[in-house]
């Protein structure tokens, strides 16, 4: 354990002594533990996520992770000349637990999506066991790696609700779970619930956007996410998303237009958000896409670039 710890630092180290050879105009940290002029911090906050995964409990002390990424991110931050943020959620996470640091000295850049991959005219491949699903018209898309912090579990909860509250989702509805996790978990919970038969593990697809331009929403209540950029793919492709205030990414949400935004994952809440969900008018796929249309990837870069040479 001690040798891991030591290997972690060492990294930090070993570019500290690299950027003091070169002595570059300008230096820009996207991991923890590097010093820099400008960290971002695309990781989140890492004691906000130990409170929200570990609460009081001491478990967190069993995984070495736990121990390093403070001692790092600290040193990074303490450093950094600017630290940038990828949501607001993140710049409070900052400010709350580094309260020494000046205001200023923290910027919010969102991140930015691929408009030539994620839109809503491009036709893409859909992975062979969705096509016959994408022809009923009535699918769920979970997309996300990491199934228990994504929320897997109360979004085949929802999914369960939309099949029956309405008919047509009993009917036709399918959810299609795209990302890296064990299933067995969530198919015993599918089974449970008597919607196994509609659940597809797909694993990590490499280009989801046709899955995001066919599906009637994306569901993500993940517990914990700077910024998940799933959420900011399937709006720039039309797909409304129902996600969590612990995204980031809800800050692009427009609630009850373009999305819906979660403030607790309580299982009592799922029928409730399910009703609200079915209730809703379906809003014209084009205005769901255009609501995002400024978050870019050019656009984030631009903003970047007037950091480091500003």
């Amino acid at each position: 354990a001690s040798r891991m710890i030591r290997e972690w630092f060492r990294i930090a180290r070993d570019v500290d002594r690299l950027v003091e050879r070169v002595s570059p105009d300008a230096v820009l940290s996207l991991e923890r533990g590097p010093h820099c002029d400008l960290y971002r911090a695309g990781d989140g906050v890492h004691r906000r996520w130990m409170r929200i995964k570990y609460g009081s409990s001491r478990r967190w002390m069993i995984n070495l992770v736990n121990w390093v990424n403070p001692h790092l991110e600290r040193r990074s931050v303490t450093r950094a000349g600017t630290i940038v943020a990828n949501s607001e959620m993140v710049a409070g996470d900052l400010r709350a637990e580094y309260p020494e640091l000046e205001s200023s000295k923290i910027r919010v850049v969102r991140n930015g999506f691929d408009p030539v991959r994620f839109n809503l005219d491009g036709v893409g491949p859909l992975p062979e066991e969705c096509a016959e699903d994408a022809d009923e018209g009535r699918c769920a898309l979970f997309l996300g790696s990491g199934f228990e912090r994504k929320g897997l579990a109360w979004a085949v909860r929802f999914f369960a609700e939309l099949c029956h509250q309405d008919s047509s989702w009993g009917e036709r509805g399918c959810l299609w779970i795209a990302g890296r996790g064990k299933p067995e978990p969530y198919r015993r919970l599918g089974s449970e619930l008597g919607v196994s038969g509609k659940m597809r593990f797909l694993g990590v697809v490499a280009e989801p956007a046709e899955l995001c331009r066919q599906a009637q929403v994306m569901v993500l209540p993940t517990s914990y996410d700077p910024f998940a950029n799933a959420t900011l793919e399937a709006l720039a492709c039309g797909c409304p998303v129902v996600t969590t205030v612990a995204n980031g990414a809800s800050e692009v949400v427009e609630p009850g237009r373009t999305g819906w935004i979660l403030k607790d994952l309580l299982p009592d809440a799922v029928e409730e958000s399910a009703r609200k969900f079915l209730a809703t008018p379906a809003v014209d796929r084009s205005s769901v896409a255009a609501s995002v249309a400024g978050f870019t990837r050019q656009q984030e870069l631009d903003a970047f670039s007037e950091l480091l040479l500003g």
